[in-house]
């Protein structure tokens, strides 16, 4: 058994979990001892830790970034070495990350080493950028992805599975949210007219989004691809099976991921990643590989602001009758209108239809 400490102080009691599984999983069971109230709340307990500043006082801290997950263990790489060190979060932990995740794979770290391989992380500094999702499961929390990145790279496949337009839009929505430049990539060209998906897909370039079409099994596009991330920290996400490790190892020029075929039966991408992972690239810069969503909650969005995310509204929505409309069914919507007269795209109209009635949910 082990003692947590409170925000008051006190100690109690927490089941100590042996299974072992992906830094996920670990999260998880995390969160459900929160929700049984082992602990008081994250937020109490950070408010605590950052006011007492432990690391401060503790000897031989070092300071690194987050670049992967093993199991219950995180890979930090320090800021002084090239030698990673996998460390475990220390029994108490200071993080301004109130009712977050408490460590992500891209945090900036603060670190012990219990041996040269080996350490606790003490402290998370504040994120500056972050790709997130509300929580799966009973704990409606924020999921950090990827934390202090400044692209994503938003990863579809032309075929196989086909590309999603209405992710696609949430993901816009999150990039906006977390501070990240937004980049749309549909790898797998070659298994579909490209005439046809740049057509399909142009409402995005009229909105200035960067969109690459690339093909991991032939090499097309992969430079123009490559010059995108020259230079930035980026974030691959989307679907599984849409090629992200595929494109991860053709930039690195080595098998840095395993990769895997489509689910014949339902037409879906297998996960295969299971953890996000942070890899230098050889011309400069880094991309961060992340496992494929099913789902992708937008977290901390209110139907009020919805409108303003969809930036191919904002000419329009000043001229609605109503100040508060909600462009779904008041009269005189001067979005609406827009949307019949095809100066508003059909398609990015339904998609805020359906994430506005999502947060009905």
């Amino acid at each position: 058994m082990k003692k947590i400490e409170t925000a008051k102080g006190k100690k109690v009691r927490a089941t100590r979990h042996t299974r072992r599984g992906s830094a996920e999983d670990w999260m998880e069971m995390l969160e459900e001892s929160y929700e049984r109230k082992q602990v008081e709340t994250k937020r109490e307990e950070t408010k605590t830790l950052r006011k007492e500043e432990r690391y401060a006082e503790i000897a031989h801290v070092e300071k690194g970034r987050v670049t992967g997950a093993a199991g219950r263990s995180w890979v930090v790489l320090p800021d002084e070495s090239l030698k990673p060190v996998l460390c475990i979060a220390a029994g108490t932990m200071q993080s301004p990350n109130s009712d977050s995740s408490l460590i992500a794979v891209g945090d900036s770290a603060h670190f012990t080493r219990s041996t040269t391989d080996e350490g606790s992380i003490i402290a998370i500094d504040k994120r500056t950028a972050k790709l997130a999702r509300r929580g799966v499961g009973k704990a409606k929390r924020e999921q950090i992805i990827i934390a202090n990145a400044e692209q994503l790279i938003i990863v579809m496949a032309a075929a196989e599975p086909f590309y999603n337009r209405r992710l696609i839009d949430r993901y816009l929505i999150a990039a906006e949210k977390g501070q990240l430049t937004p980049v749309i990539c549909i790898n797998k060209i070659e298994l579909m007219p490209e005439s046809a998906v740049r057509e399909d897909l142009q409402v995005y370039e009229k909105l200035k989004i960067p969109t690459l079409y690339v093909s991991a099994a032939t090499g097309l596009g992969i430079e123009d691809l490559r010059r995108q991330l020259r230079g930035k920290i980026s974030v691959f996400s989307g679907p599984s099976g849409v090629g992200k490790s595929s494109l991860t190892n053709k930039l690195l020029g080595r098998e840095a991921q395993r990769v895997d075929t489509l689910n014949e039966k339902f037409g879906k991408g297998k996960h295969v990643t299971t953890a996000a992972e942070i890899f230098a690239l050889p011309g400069g810069g880094f991309i961060a590989d992340t496992p494929g969503l099913r789902e992708f909650a937008i977290w901390d969005l209110s139907r009020e602001e919805i409108p303003f995310y969809f930036h191919d509204f904002d000419r329009y929505f000043r001229k609605c009758k109503f100040n508060t409309c909600t462009h779904l069914h008041e009269p005189d919507c001067a979005v609406r209108r827009a949307v019949e007269a095809g100066r508003v795209d059909y398609g990015r109209y339904q998609s805020y239809i359906n994430i506005a009635e999502s947060l009905d949910d």
